[in-house]
């Protein structure tokens, strides 16, 4: 078999809005053929339908996009850093990284509560979604710099070089593909995160995201319950598109097939 041509190759190619598509022509094929109510399973159309008949979805919608972001962009800078410190001073790793592993392994279901009471108001879904997408960034980084061919480094040590020059040209470079195998992780993380935070603890009115309404259809709206969760699933993807397209625009031929 070519090599090009296994299976694991192929799905690899397969890009998300592919999957998405793939996925929403499944949801269509089993409502027209089964004789499913509106109130367990409305088509994608419904649920469309359903959406765009809503007030305000949209602006809450970049609510939470916000909220994605804002906690994206701590994240990185929180996570490199981190990774920063646990590759200079390696003691600090034994001590530290179970701490992050329990952070991490730690169901947002139960983080909320605690955030919102120890936060302050108004910081809730930025610090939930934080606490769940900085894990993947440290890590990936972390293991990024641990990377770096030692028979490299050693070629660098004959030259007078200084420690940050060795890492702005050879472990950085190295740890870049890395970087943005976690960034991918982390974008999910944070919009799951910034959603559930929202459904658990958001504000009413025009500063609620779309967890909050989602919460509210629940009540009764499953068509736009559907609709909504729809429209969260294309933010998703697009963000992971978008990390996707930095990746390919910053690592150039440092780009290796890191999955």
């Amino acid at each position: 078999m070519d090599a090009n041509k296994t299976p694991a190759t192929i799905l690899q190619k397969v890009s998300l809005p592919t999957g998405f598509l793939s996925l929403l022509a499944i949801w269509w094929l089993i409502t027209a053929s089964f004789d499913i109510p509106l109130s367990v399973l409305p088509s994608p159309a419904d649920a469309v339908i359903a959406l765009l008949e809503s007030k305000g979805v949209f602006r809450s919608l970049g609510v939470t996009i916000q909220t994605t972001l804002i906690a994206l962009l701590v994240s990185v800078v929180a996570g490199v850093a981190i990774a920063l410190l646990l590759h200079r001073w390696l003691l600090l790793q034994p001590l530290v990284l179970p701490l992050l592993v329990t952070l991490q392994v730690t169901p947002v279901i139960v983080l909320a509560p605690v955030v919102v009471v120890v936060a302050p108001p108004g910081l809730t879904q930025v610090i939930v979604a934080f606490l769940v997408a900085f894990f993947p960034i440290t890590v990936s980084t972390l293991q990024g710099l641990k990377s770096t061919p030692s028979v490299l480094l050693d070629a660098m040590r004959i030259y007078p070089v200084s420690r940050w020059q060795t890492f702005c040209y050879l472990r950085w470079p190295f740890a870049l593909p890395f970087f943005f195998s976690g960034l991918r992780t982390a974008v999910g993380l944070a919009l799951v995160g910034a959603v559930i935070a929202d459904m658990m603890t958001g504000r009413g009115g025009q500063y609620s995201g779309i967890g909050m309404r989602i919460q509210i259809a629940l009540q009764g709206n499953i068509r736009l319950v559907f609709g909504e969760a729809l429209l969260v699933t294309a933010v998703g993807i697009l963000l992971i598109e978008a990390v996707e397209m930095m990746s390919k625009l910053t690592l150039g031929q440092w780009r290796r097939n890191d999955g």
